[in-house]
């Protein structure tokens, strides 16, 4: 009795995530976890495509927040106590250049929209 077996070596690269073909992206994607090879589920599909978009999880926008979510306290005690000892105001400015807020592709549409003096 002969068992065959076929390998399939992929580099890694910016098109993730890879897949069968002929099973398709939803039961065709497959993942290491440790010696084992195992289907990955949607949330391994979607953290894959977010991999190749270089985003995390911790950076994706929340729609549903306003300026009183912030705590402005700790923000600004963030800025002050940097490594690099230059401290900044807390301004929309300041807060959309480490991406604490974004505006969307429509330019009335911000992600948290902050009014401090």
């Amino acid at each position: 009795m002969f068992l065959l077996t076929q390998s399939t070596q992929v580099s890694s690269g910016s098109n993730k995530p890879y897949y069968q073909k002929s099973l398709g992206l939803a039961d065709g994607t497959f993942i290491r976890l440790g010696r084992s090879t195992v289907k990955a589920d949607a949330d391994i599909i979607e953290e894959l495509k977010w991999q190749s978009r270089d985003i995390s999880y911790d950076q994706l926008p929340l729609y549903h927040t306003s300026a009183e979510d912030l705590d402005g306290t700790k923000a600004q005690y963030f800025l002050d106590h940097r490594r690099n000892g230059i401290t900044s105001p807390l301004n929309e400015d300041t807060l959309r250049s480490y991406e604490i807020i974004k505006k969307e592709h429509m330019a009335a549409k911000i992600q948290v929209h902050v009014n401090y003096p």
